[in-house]
């Protein structure tokens, strides 16, 4: 099993319904390709662990590294 941590600043124009939204998504995704792990979320910064197969997770976080809906991304 392969684990990572991130923290990022979340985009000031994020809102309540878009962290809903990345939340179902990620569930939906996570449960897919049997990745577990925590998103944590408090005053505009995300902390998100993220655990599977090494391949998997380094895929997923190179797309998390794009997301436009947060800056300043720390792994």
């Amino acid at each position: 099993m392969y684990q990572l941590i991130y923290y990022s600043v979340a985009n000031p124009q994020l809102v309540q319904d878009d962290i809903k939204n990345i939340l179902l998504k990620a569930r939906t995704f996570n449960i897919a390709h049997n990745i577990t792990g925590c998103l944590l979320y408090h005053d505009a910064i995300f902390l998100q662990i993220l655990e599977g197969e090494e391949a998997i997770v380094k895929e997923v976080y190179h797309k998390i590294q794009q997301d436009e809906r947060h800056t300043n991304i720390h792994l």
